[in-house]
């Protein structure tokens, strides 16, 4: 399909100053980029693996720069992060499984808590960390915030 200026000109040999595109060209649909290719669904596993991955990382720190400003400051860094980390598990996840139910939810969901577990676990080989069943909670906590929280925008905008 061809690109017309806005003029309405139709002729090539009209001078053009602003060019329209079509609009399907620089829409991103659910399995193919702007180039009508098919995304291949294990892409959609990059944002939350390095989400994770950066979780991880910082997890595995033995000290942090920053002094706690007041007593229950950890409990609300575990839970801001991991409701990024839902947020990022939902988008991905309502693009690799398309069935309905349930299942949207409850699949992410388990996974952050996995991996709000496994946090928990790797900080007992981390020199000057130690698990707490409390940053657990927060961690699950963050991840259903999240995911709430993008249920929610996204049901809006259908609205």
């Amino acid at each position: 399909m061809a690109a017309w200026p806005e003029t309405g000109a139709r002729k090539p040999t009209e001078i053009v100053t602003h060019w329209r595109l079509p609009r399907k060209s620089f829409k991103l649909t659910l399995m193919e980029n702007r180039f009508g290719r098919p995304i291949p669904r294990w892409t959609y596993l990059l944002p939350p693996a390095a989400y994770y991955g950066l979780i991880f990382f910082l997890s595995a720190q033995s000290r942090f720069p920053v002094q706690a400003p007041f007593r229950f400051f950890d409990k609300i860094a575990h839970f801001g992060v991991y409701a990024g980390f839902g947020i990022i598990l939902i988008w991905s996840w309502r693009r690799m499984v398309r069935q309905p139910g349930s299942s949207r939810i409850l699949g992410p969901f388990l996974i952050g808590l996995a991996g709000g577990v496994l946090d928990e676990i790797h900080q007992i080989f981390v020199p000057g960390r130690s698990p707490d069943v409390f940053d657990a909670a927060a961690d699950a906590i963050g991840v259903l915030f999240g995911i709430a929280l993008w249920t929610i925008v996204v049901l809006r905008k259908k609205q």
